[in-house]
């Protein structure tokens, strides 16, 4: 008998009371359009155009990861001029894809988001035209002062912060040039901020990659931590 594919093989999410009360909010099209994403996958639907998009905004990052790939193009001279994706070009993507009857839209591929001088535009356009399901993964650095608080008033739907440790030393020596205090200062700030606004959006998961050496107990202390400061956390 054939096996449907297991499409969160290797995938633990862990979530708070918020996301799920989140997720609850949401309208009948999300859920249509969750349900597609587990079924097309595993079943190997093809619909006609594409349920999502990643879309990288920019190319541009200020860290040097030394998992990421970027990292090791840039290292041997192969990676692309850096440039920002201009606004216009932005809504004539969001315009098609919106007619196509696209649900959702991821705005990086190897970049950094929030580098981008016009995200809060971007991401108010997104949600403006229709897009379901409108976020981003970052490694929150950037994640400060106005931006920061126009992002919460932007209609953005998910937030996703990487942060690979709960461990200060080890998170600092892979992703090479950020902060570990400087990440979890400006996660803690956000959520507050939004909480204190009453906002349900955007929810906030951390994501994080498990390497080869990381143990049990960095699981737990990863999920002990990163829960106070987020509404998910996704292993």
């Amino acid at each position: 008998m054939e096996k449907n594919a297991d499409v969160f093989l290797g995938y633990k999410e862990f979530r708070t009371e918020h996301y799920n009360k989140w997720e609850k909010s949401q309208s009948t099209r999300y859920f249509e359009y969750r349900k597609k994403w587990t079924e097309n996958a595993e079943k190997l639907v093809l619909e006609k155009y594409p349920l999502h998009l990643d879309i990288a905004i920019t190319n541009v990052c200020n860290l040097e990861c030394t998992f990421c790939a970027r990292t090791v193009r840039v290292e041997e001279g192969k990676w692309r001029k850096s440039e920002h994706m201009s606004l216009d070009l932005f809504k004539k993507i969001i315009d098609e894809a919106v007619e196509l009857g696209t649900y959702s839209i991821n705005l990086n591929l190897l970049n950094e988001p929030l580098i981008h001088p016009k995200l809060i535009e971007m991401v108010r356009y997104a949600k403006e035209k229709g897009i379901i399901d409108v976020f981003f993964h970052s490694h929150g650095g950037l994640l400060t002062g106005d931006k920061a608080e126009k992002l919460l008033e932007s209609g953005l739907d998910r937030l996703l912060i990487s942060i690979d440790s709960p461990y200060k030393e080890k998170y600092n020596k892979i992703r090479v040039l950020s902060d570990f205090d400087l990440v979890m200062n400006n996660l803690k700030k956000f959520k507050e901020n939004r909480d204190a606004k009453g906002l349900l959006n955007p929810v906030i998961r951390v994501s994080f990659i498990q390497f080869p050496d990381t143990t049990l107990k960095e699981l737990d202390d990863a999920k002990n931590l990163f829960l106070q400061f987020s509404d998910a956390i996704g292993l």
